[in-house]
């Protein structure tokens, strides 16, 4: 793995982290941002961020590859 690829990696993660957090993930059942209420522990808040981060960086590295 070159540099390069770790850049581009690193950037699509703290895209999907940013997508998760604007649009996946709420703060409250007032917070209209998102859908899945961000809980305390271990949750579906965690398991949707992760694939959230997931799908971006494969998509990254795919298009990149290309």
């Amino acid at each position: 793995m070159n540099v390069k690829t770790l850049l581009i990696l690193t950037g699509a993660a703290a895209a999907g982290n940013f997508v998760a957090e604007r649009f996946l993930l709420k703060d409250g059942p007032d917070d209209p941002s998102g859908f899945i209420e961000v809980k305390p522990g271990f949750g579906m808040d965690d398991v949707a961020r992760a694939a959230t981060i997931a799908v971006i960086a494969m998509l990254a590295y795919k298009f990149t590859k290309a």
